[in-house]
């Protein structure tokens, strides 16, 4: 009994809505609130011996088997499409690839989390308020990953998150989706939980000495003062933020930024500008369909400079790309590029949709609007492809999962306006509002 009292308060604080139908939504969530809490905050790093289990695989079956028997079956959202079609691609170049074991388990990890991850999180959500809760869980496994860095020295809890750039890169996204989901928080103990959540994110982005993640940093608050929405009200959290870096960050931490310049010609700044290199020179001799997903660093020795190799000893064999534009270039090749450039223009049309779309009557002010979600999430996305340009990222999940949830927003979204019957509204450019 006291359970049951306990779990509304919860659900009404987070979701910002509590309906008689609760229990059968979190049974069809579950699968994907259980993803979000596996995949970012890493139970089995803290519980090893989870690990025997493979709870992401079995997450993932779970998160499937949930769509396939879905009472209220969903389209698809067109951005899934291009997922799949990327998929279909990396199925195809196992065959060809030098590598086939790589190319195969490649894809069967990327497969798995399309299917039993994203797709879940873009069709089992039936109304903006379960994806304002999957956002939620999304932000808050992240607080476990960065007081872990914290304490450990910017390290993460392992897996893909272990790097302290992969780290970097995981917490900037959650810093711009936290950023724009505090404008629409009135609630004191959700304003103080989500500025608790961004001031640990930021200490562990510093912790970690990332400068790749210094680089997202700065390409999050460019969008957020220049490019995104809301600007004049975000602008005084952005500028708080701006103040904890300058005066909490340490003399090394300024260091390590100050060196992005001088790496560009020594160090790791060249070596990265010379793997890209490779990359280049690798997709101009297989343009179509690339050498295979993870075969990046079984061709290039092919490519390599014979004297950095032999006399340097620097070799490249089993070496990552270090950026996502180029693990992606010479791995898929013209499709690929296609693919994800048809999945990021679907994505962008999305937010764009939903940020120009108002409805007073389904949403009071008091909640997070599905305009204030998208330009979140939105900024979430910007900081992966920011920071993605230093960072072999492609395969990681940050991206797909935002991207998922941006689908499921809108699609919610619309299945609202059309409820209400009433019409939408877009707000032009010029602050203007426009029936349809």
């Amino acid at each position: 009994m006291n359970v049951r009292v306990r779990a509304k308060p919860v659900l009404r604080s987070v979701a910002g809505v509590v309906t008689p139908q609760a229990t059968r939504r979190m049974a069809r969530l579950s699968p994907c609130l259980a993803y979000m809490f596996i995949e970012f905050a890493r139970p089995m790093s803290w519980f090893p011996a989870i690990s025997v289990l493979r709870p992401g695989l079995l997450v993932a079956v779970w998160g499937f088997a949930t769509v396939l028997i879905a009472q209220q079956r969903k389209r698809i959202p067109p951005v899934m499409w291009y997922v799949f079609g990327l998929c279909a691609l990396m199925a195809w170049g196992v065959p060809w690839a030098v590598n086939n074991a790589w190319a195969f388990w490649g894809w069967q990890e990327f497969t798995v989390l399309t299917l039993g991850c994203v797709l879940p999180l873009a069709i089992l959500p039936t109304s903006i308020a379960e994806v304002r809760l999957l956002i939620w869980a999304y932000l808050l496994a992240h607080i476990p990953t960065a007081i872990n860095a914290i304490v450990h020295r910017g390290r993460g809890l392992g897996g893909w998150l272990e790097d302290e750039n992969d780290l970097a890169f995981a917490l900037i996204a959650a810093l711009g989706v936290a950023l724009y989901l505090l404008l629409g928080t009135r609630k004191k103990g959700q304003i103080a939980l989500l500025v608790g959540l961004m001031a640990i994110c930021l200490a562990a982005i510093v912790t970690s000495m990332s400068r790749g993640g210094f680089v997202g940093l700065a390409a999050l608050g460019a969008y957020v003062f220049v490019l995104g929405p809301y600007r004049s009200r975000i602008a005084a959290v952005a500028i708080l933020a701006i103040l904890m870096l300058v005066v909490l960050a340490p003399p090394t931490y300024w260091q390590e930024v100050h060196s992005i310049g001088e790496s560009v010609e020594s160090g790791t700044g060249e070596q990265r500008l010379y793997f890209w290199s490779l990359a280049w020179r690798m997709f101009l001799d297989h343009p179509l369909i690339g050498v295979g997903t993870r075969n990046y660093g079984i061709q290039a020795p092919n490519y390599q400079d014979p004297r950095r190799a032999f006399m340097w000893g620097e070799h490249t064999w089993g070496r990552a790309a270090h950026s996502l534009y180029f693990t992606l270039i010479p791995e898929h090749g013209l499709i690929g590029i296609a693919i994800c450039a048809g999945f990021l223009w679907t994505t962008y049309k999305s937010i764009t949709r939903l940020r120009r779309l108002t409805h007073p009557g389904v949403l009071s002010p008091q909640r997070a609007s599905p305009r204030l979600m998208a330009s979140g999430l939105a900024a979430g996305i910007v900081g992966v492809l920011a920071t993605g340009v230093f960072i072999s990222v492609l395969y990681y999940p940050v991206l797909w999962v935002l991207s998922g949830l941006v689908a499921a927003l809108d699609e919610t979204s619309s299945d609202s306006f059309k409820a209400h019957g009433t019409p939408v509204v877009q707000i032009g450019s010029s602050g203007r509002s426009e029936r349809k």
